[in-house]
């Protein structure tokens, strides 16, 4: 039996980061873990990236340089390193960040030894050793965000229940098993910059388990931020409508693969962060409306994934006729619709509750002995009335 470690292939996807490209090399050849194949992309870049490469691959052979004649965006560029690893273990870096010494043996070390509630082994490992951090014209560090969290087995529905999970480290600081990717022959959508969505939810689905590491000494990830409010991050989300093609594109491989009832598509997450600022946003709206209408059927009635909040919104977005009623209705101050105006009871004999009528802002309900016998809801120009407060038998339309 071979006692050669495995090889893990670290991909970077290379484009306008000659400032930072050194030491982001410099960090991955002095990994602790050596049996390395160092995939750099020159995605295109004008800049001096491309010698910057070609002066480090005179230094060490374990950097292979992949050039790119035009830039494909960072899914692409991150798409050509997949197509040239071949590596047991795939790991990606961002080439304007840096890694600590033992960042990669720390990953190997648990795929390698971790095993699930099932017996079965990992096929992605994530790091939760990764900072955000920001240097400012002073020279001076500013750590802007930790992604530490509890070391654990996590799941698909972790990542269903709180979105938050998965953005918070995408594909940075994490390591894959390329038998898996391979498996479902995976890739990044072309000429996208926007990479965890929808490519690790599509793995997600696939995938029942995965491992989240606590920090490890001397494993850190550090992720480096242009401005103190992030790097790429406001060019993706508020200046074009990748994120709700990306979505639409999850959900369309989730149907396909009859998956959609197992993985939650975060558009609720991500519209409530990118609506407010978004440069286009009759636009944003109707690509999001669009998709809703798509997805009207799973988002109403799978209640065991998404959630009210989902169900609001993608109401709201199919029945408003127009961007401008949407942004007044979606803007709106929340009130308490439920608040009460009066309550009255019929008492039989004085003291037997007979019949109760509850009235509150947009609704009336009638229970008789308890029991809810009639119920009418007033909701924008329509009246409805519900026997036994569920079966709808009227309607009225103010036209």
């Amino acid at each position: 039996m071979s006692n050669k470690k495995p090889l893990v292939s670290v991909l970077l996807s290379i484009y306008k980061v000659e400032k930072y490209l050194e030491e982001c090399l410099d960090s991955i050849l002095a990994q602790s873990y050596k049996n390395l194949e160092i995939v750099c992309v020159d995605n295109g870049s004008p800049d001096g990236c491309g010698k910057i490469l070609k002066k480090y691959a005179l230094k060490d052979k374990r950097i292979k340089i992949i050039t790119l004649k035009e830039n494909r965006m960072l899914c692409g560029g991150r798409n050509a390193g997949l197509d040239n690893a071949h590596g047991e273990f795939i790991c990606f870096i961002d080439p304007d960040d840096w890694i600590e010494k033992d960042y990669i043996k720390a990953m190997v070390t648990a795929i390698l030894t971790k095993k699930d509630s099932q017996g079965k082994a990992y096929n992605l490992i994530v790091n939760t050793s990764a900072v955000n951090y920001y240097i400012n014209k002073n020279a001076e560090m500013t750590i802007l965000h930790d992604y530490a969290r509890e070391e654990k087995e996590e799941s698909y529905q972790d990542i269903n229940e709180n979105p938050r999970l998965e953005l918070d480290i995408p594909m940075w600081s994490r390591l894959y098993r390329k038998s898996f990717l391979d498996k479902y022959n995976m890739r990044f959508l072309e000429g996208f910059n926007t990479d965890n969505i929808p490519y690790t939810h599509k793995l997600l689905a696939h995938m029942e388990r995965f491992y989240s590491l606590s920090p490890k000494s001397n494993a850190k990830y550090w992720r480096r931020m242009i401005t103190p409010e992030g790097a790429i991050t406001p060019v993706v989300l508020y200046k074009n409508f990748e994120i709700p093609k990306a979505l639409e594109n999850l959900y369309d491989y989730l149907v396909e693969n009859n998956l959609s009832q197992k993985i939650r598509v975060p558009f609720h997450l991500f519209f409530s962060i990118c609506f407010s600022r978004h440069q286009n946003k009759p636009e944003y709206y109707q690509f999001y409306k669009d998709l809703m209408i798509k997805m009207r059927q799973d988002v109403q009635f799978n209640s065991n994934i998404y959630k009210q909040c989902d169900r609001d919104l993608c109401s709201l977005l199919v029945q408003t006729s127009n961007f401008y009623q949407f942004v007044d209705l979606y803007f709106r101050p929340i009130q308490n619709t439920t608040k009460k105006i009066a309550k009255y009871t019929l008492k039989l004999f004085g003291f037997i509750p007979l019949l109760k009528k509850r009235i509150t802002t947009n609704s009336i309900k009638y229970k008789i002995f308890g029991v809810p016998i009639w119920k009418i809801t007033i909701k924008n120009d329509s009246i409805r009335c519900y026997l036994f407060d569920f079966i709808p038998l009227l309607k009225y339309i103010k036209k």
